[in-house]
């Protein structure tokens, strides 16, 4: 029979209940409350991994003579760039927002002007 700390880390990984492992009676799986789109690879919180562990793990594997090191080194430079690209994408869309409001004003301060032009009396969209 496997230990405790592996069919915790089963249970944790694959989300099935220790008394169903180790019986295999009552109900398998349990309640998903991790990302729905990815089941078997649960959400690592902030205080469940040392940093320094996992840089120490990343310089053994780039360090191997494996094709795991290529994997890994591949995998580092998709995902710097996604973040990369999502700051970007982040700014870009802060400065379009701000545009939008600019443009807003300035459509609004032009609508004056032209009822002005026309001789009315310049009505709020709002009112």
């Amino acid at each position: 029979m496997p230990g405790t700390e592996y069919l915790c880390r089963i249970k944790d990984i694959y989300n099935v209940s220790i008394d169903w492992l180790i019986s295999g009676e009552g109900e398998g799986k349990e309640e998903w409350k991790g990302d729905q789109n990815n089941s078997r690879m649960p959400i690592i919180q902030d205080d469940q991994f040392k940093l320094s562990d996992l840089l120490a793990k990343t310089i053994y594997i780039l360090e191997s003579p494996t094709i795991y090191r290529t994997a890994l080194a591949h995998n580092i430079n998709a995902f710097h760039q996604a973040v990369i690209s999502l700051s970007d994408t982040e700014e870009r869309l802060s400065a379009i927002e701000k545009k939008l409001t600019d443009l807003a004003a300035e459509n609004l301060t032009l609508k004056k002007e032209i009822e002005i032009l026309q001789g009315g009396e310049f009505k709020h969209p709002s009112e």
